[in-house]
């Protein structure tokens, strides 16, 4: 990210302090702020600089109060939509530009968040963002995701499953052989939390599967009562 995004970027976060203010006015009075003087005038800037607050923010609140406005105000009418039938949003007029350094910005972000509550944040915003642009538009993040349900650190592998839960539409597309092969082992994981979140998106998948994917992934019932053995 330039210069200029960082600088940029520190106004956005003195705004976001007050954003989470406890004083009514000094909130209400940033919130008109954030309409009128960024998302309605510069919102290339804006998802630009919450981005690089989400991955470069020194302190996790920040990182992810960032990640929750990010996903709040990427999808939400385009400044200047005023009717029903216009579609536009904020992320579809920003430009592939910044939609491209937002998504490489939250991908290291993925990689290297290590409060379990800003990454938590993090990955509903990558899912979000998965969900709401067409196919096709995002090829990094399968294998980055697939890399991190691979990664030595419990927390990647989690992050991993819990945007497969929101996003089962990555796996649709995939051979039989690459599904078992991304769950199987991670029923069996050592970390509780991994072993959840991929059973999670495993019965998204299958909810979201056609009949043949369904009985072709039929092997993995046992595994995934496996998980629920323990909590019952």
């Amino acid at each position: 990210m330039s210069s200029a995004i960082e600088q940029k970027a520190s106004l956005l976060k003195g705004l976001m302090s007050s954003l989470m203010s406890s004083d009514n006015d000094a909130r209400t009075h940033a919130e008109n702020s954030l309409k009128t003087e960024w998302v309605a005038t510069q919102p290339q800037t804006l998802l630009g600089s919450l981005a690089f607050l989400v991955h470069q923010d020194t302190e996790p609140q920040a990182r992810a109060f960032a990640s929750v406005l990010l996903r709040r105000i990427a999808f939400q009418s385009a400044p200047g939509a005023e009717y029903k039938e216009d579609e536009r949003t904020v992320w579809s007029i920003v430009g592939p530009a910044v939609q491209q350094a937002v998504k490489n910005e939250l991908l290291g972000s993925l990689n290297d968040e290590s409060d379990k509550g800003a990454r938590h944040k993090l990955c509903d915003t990558i899912a979000d963002i998965s969900n709401g642009i067409d196919e096709g538009e995002w090829p990094e993040l399968l294998p980055t995701l697939y890399g991190c349900a691979q990664n030595s650190n419990p927390l990647l592998r989690e992050s991993a499953y819990r945007i497969f839960a929101w996003c089962s539409h990555l796996l649709t597309g995939q051979s039989v052989e690459t599904i078992n092969t991304a769950f199987i082992g991670a029923f069996q994981d050592a970390d509780a939390t991994v072993r959840l979140a991929a059973l999670k998106a495993a019965v998204a998948y299958i909810s979201e599967a056609d009949d043949k994917q369904r009985s072709a992934v039929s092997a993995m019932v046992p595994q995934m009562l496996s998980v629920l053995e323990p909590l019952l």
